[in-house]
């Protein structure tokens, strides 16, 4: 709990865990799939990341690709950056 993650420009994180308090930070032409967030974990993206895959606490599948965000949850401080 409480850990950060973030995967910059050409970088790829793959199944990761966000926990309560935890913070997962893609930033631009970042990757990261796989991911497993909780209702507490706090995701932070831009639509210009390269891929950003995974589930919500709640069973629903989230996306970012081609510079569209779906089903996206903000909690405990996530921001998502919508970029043209």
């Amino acid at each position: 709990n409480g850990g950060s993650q973030v995967v910059n420009e050409g970088g790829l994180a793959e199944n990761s865990v966000l926990n309560d308090g935890g913070t997962l930070d893609v930033r631009e032409k970042g990757s990261a799939t796989g991911i497993q967030q909780s209702s507490q974990g706090a995701l932070v993206a831009t639509t210009r990341a390269t891929r950003v895959t995974g589930t919500r606490a709640d069973g629903v599948a989230f996306s970012i690709e081609q510079d569209a965000a779906n089903n996206i949850l903000l909690a405990n401080g996530g921001v998502l950056t919508v970029e043209s």
